[in-house]
């Protein structure tokens, strides 16, 4: 829970801050609503939903490094054949 200053600004510690990056409803529920944050099938679904996420967002990566290279394959491969016609 936060503490107030003088001036009635909340003032939470650092290690809630990252849990409310983490996952904001977690975070409201344990510290707000003092819920008890148990296991259950929609854990194991949103374990699931970020496993998938992540390939997704690698695959991205790939995809763009990928496009990256064959950029400059072209580019040097163009630049090569400008200076051997000179």
């Amino acid at each position: 829970m936060p503490r107030y200053s003088s001036d009635g600004k909340a003032i939470f510690p650092a290690n809630e801050v990252g849990e409310f990056t983490v996952c904001p409803e977690a975070w409201r529920l344990k510290r707000l609503e003092k819920e008890p944050i148990l296991p259950s099938s929609r854990t194991d679904e949103g374990n699931d939903l970020h496993d998938r996420w992540a390939k997704a967002v690698e695959y991205e990566f790939s995809l763009g490094r990928l496009i990256r290279l064959l950029a400059a394959l072209l580019m040097s491969a163009t630049i090569l054949l400008l200076l051997m016609n000179q």
